[in-house]
């Protein structure tokens, strides 16, 4: 049953990191402008993510990336990095471990949604599962890791909008119950 847990969660990791780096704005097919006959999002394999497909008049296709690959391996070391530093059990592990999950399931609703997707699956699914991986603290720690690292991401920072909250939730000592 472990087995089959962990790998559960390694590729709720490796879709969530997928998504995560290739989260863009509703208008992000937008910038091929109304030349286009048609326009699609589709999923892409490398870089993993998105990609939208534009088909010109003339029946002519191009695409445009909104995955990164840079983002895509950096994001999936950090979550990994996070399950596996879970093994050793200090608490701020288990509560990074939250974070990490409930940021991988909201990733994984962006590949087929935008932002409004994501951040609704991160709260909706990924706290719960946070509760069940960390407790009502780490539960705590995703519902408001979530919001920052949105709020991060649309002013800006993109993808490492999301390293920031999980770092911060793993370096931060939690306080200690008196009792």
């Amino acid at each position: 049953m472990a087995i089959v847990r962990a790998v559960l969660v390694v590729a709720l990791l490796i879709v969530g990191a997928a998504g995560l780096s290739s989260l863009e704005d509703d208008d992000f097919c937008g910038a091929f402008g109304a030349e286009a006959a048609s326009l699609r999002t589709e999923l892409a394999l490398w870089p993993p993510g998105t990609r939208c497909v534009s088909t010109l008049p003339d029946g002519t296709s191009t695409s445009l990336e909104a995955g990164s690959a840079g983002a895509f391996l950096v994001l999936l070391a950090s979550l990994l990095a996070v399950a596996a530093w879970k093994g050793a059990r200090p608490e701020r592990a288990r509560y990074a471990f939250a974070v990490a999950l409930a940021f991988a399931v909201a990733g994984a609703a962006g590949l087929e949604g935008a932002w409004q997707a994501s951040v609704a699956a991160g709260l909706v699914l990924g706290v719960p599962l946070a509760l069940f991986a960390g407790g009502p603290a780490g539960a705590l720690a995703a519902a408001a890791a979530l919001p920052v690292a949105t709020l991060l991401s649309l002013l800006g920072l993109g993808p490492a909008a999301f390293l920031l909250p999980l770092a911060l939730v793993a370096l931060v000592r939690p306080p200690r119950s008196s009792g």
